[in-house]
Parts: structure tokens; C-alpha cells; sequence
């Protein structure tokens, strides 16, 4: 089952053994992988790809590229690795708010309230005069006060 000269696996592994493996793991060198994945290929190109993003390609446009160089990526996918990573993220949302910056923004309008105080009265005591009205519910008049009727 082993091949000659390897060690046999022990059934009861002692204190030293364990203590043992740390630092034999430590102290292995890194080891080179044979082939690259697309996320490899991303990561090790992260900065590149940020700059062309600044410089107003998209996703696509930058796969295709790669595509080109023989790496396998779609722009959505690519898209997924870069924002894959927090600190990066940040350094995209930056690039996609410097080119929001340059291309022209729709105007609102201040005076509109939001949706959701469209449909809230406001609270009594608070900013008007007159009372809040509700849509669609009626209110009838709170009873009048009325005297005790004693006989008499």
C-alpha cells in the first residue's frame, strides 16, 4: 500500500508528533501552481484593470481583451472577481463615481416630497394649523360634553 520507504501511519499519535507538523508546515516553500485560473489572472492584473475602468472601458470591453490574450472570461464574470475584494471595491466605486461625475446627471426636484411622507399625516402640534387630514377614513366629531340630568 505505501511505497518503500515511507512512513507508516501510526494509530496513536503522541503529543511530539503533533507539536511536530507546525513546524514542518512552516517551513515549506511555496509551490508553483502549473496552470493559472481567470481569477488568478485578475488578481494578478487587478491594478491594470482598475486604470482601464478609469479610463471608461467596462467590463466587457476589458474581457474581450483578455479574451484576446487567451484568457477565458466573460465581463460579468470579470466584473464578479474585481469586486470580489473589499479594499478594491472601494477603489471601483471611486473609478464608477469619477465617470458618473463626467457624464450628465438627471435633475430632481427638491420640492417633491419623498414617497414614503406622501402618505403619513403629520404629527399634531407639529408644523400646521389645521389638522391632518387622512385619505379615505372619516371622522366623525368627538361627542359634546352633555350634563348630567338629575331629577328634579
Amino acid at each position: 500500500m505505501f511505497p518503500q520507504g515511507s512512513p507508516k501511519l501510526k494509530t496513536s499519535i503522541t503529543m511530539p508528533i503533533a507539536k511536530a507538523i507546525t513546524p514542518m508546515l512552516d517551513a515549506l516553500a511555496p509551490k508553483p501552481k502549473a496552470s493559472l485560473t481567470a481569477r488568478d489572472v485578475v488578481e494578478m492584473n487587478r491594478t491594470a484593470i482598475l486604470g482601464a475602468l478609469q479610463k471608461g472601458y467596462n467590463f466587457s470591453d476589458i474581457a474581450e481583451k483578455m479574451v484576446t490574450a487567451g484568457v477565458k472570461i466573460s465581463g460579468s464574470t470579470l466584473a464578479h472577481y474585481v469586486r470580489d475584494k473589499g479594499p478594491t471595491a472601494q477603489t471601483l466605486g471611486a473609478a464608477k463615481k469619477k465617470a458618473k461625475a463626467s457624464s450628465p446627471q438627471p435633475k430632481t426636484s427638491a420640492s417633491q416630497p419623498a414617497p414614503a411622507a406622501m402618505n403619513q399625516a403629520p404629527s399634531p402640534g407639529y408644523g400646521s394649523a389645521t389638522p391632518a387630514k387622512t385619505q379615505g377614513a372619516r371622522h366623525a366629531p368627538a361627542p359634546a360634553p352633555q350634563a348630567s340630568r338629575l331629577p328634579g
